[in-house]
């Protein structure tokens, strides 16, 4: 019989019950916030009209940008297209740029020559086309603008742009566009995902160090 003033016992936990549980904590906790860190790049505004639908060059390097664009146009929400632009290396072509063959597949698909404008410069980075386009905004008279980019560089795209134009000058609204094997809800399933996040993430750290952002 155990004595009144006794101490109680401690209850020991078996270890595999305690590692279960920290293992189960674990992935509850990635369940939340690895999703988290693929969605937050790609922050999607309501659509509404808009003076210029901006293809940006990230868009223009995957069919479904200029599909997007020309979807936007055909359903009203802008009048012009400005197209972007940036170096690529293809034997056989006869430039080595993107614009000329984005703008030659717009036109084959009925949007009006008059309706594209081009990027009178070719950026090679993220802030240069910032730069470029905010040019275009003032010489055009833009107020507000569709942004077509990719799911991914969403955020650093359009942070980008407003630091460069500056705050509210221009109404931007980003019109992310979605691979098939880029699934920013998922992206840590597939090496493409994977890919896009792991390198998003250090290039926005380093946009804010230079006061890009």
């Amino acid at each position: 019989m155990a004595e009144p003033n006794s101490a109680p016992r401690r209850t020991r936990w078996p270890a595999r019950l305690v590692l279960s549980a920290v293992l189960a904590t674990g992935l509850v906790a990635s369940s939340i916030w690895l999703p988290t860190v693929g969605t937050t790049l790609a922050a999607e505004a309501a659509l509404r009209p808009a003076d210029v639908i901006v293809l940006t060059y990230g868009a223009m390097m995957v069919p479904e940008g200029p599909l997007e664009a020309e979807r936007l146009y055909r359903a009203g929400w802008a009048g012009t297209i400005a197209l972007s632009d940036f170096q690529i290396e293809q034997r056989g072509w006869d430039f080595d740029h993107s614009q000329p063959l984005t703008r030659r597949r717009l036109v084959r698909r009925g949007v009006p020559e008059n309706a594209i404008v081009v990027l009178p410069t070719q950026p090679s980075h993220e802030f240069g086309e910032a730069q470029a386009l905010r040019d275009l905004f003032e010489t055009r008279g833009w107020r507000s603008a569709l942004l077509v980019v990719r799911d991914y560089r969403t955020l650093r795209t359009t942070e980008a742009l407003r630091r460069a134009i500056g705050t509210g000058v221009v109404d931007l609204i980003p019109r992310p566009i979605h691979e098939p094997d880029v699934d920013l809800s998922r992206w840590w399933t597939t090496q493409a995902g994977v890919v896009a996040v792991t390198n998003e993430w250090p290039r926005l750290v380093y946009y804010r160090l230079l006061g890009r952002l």
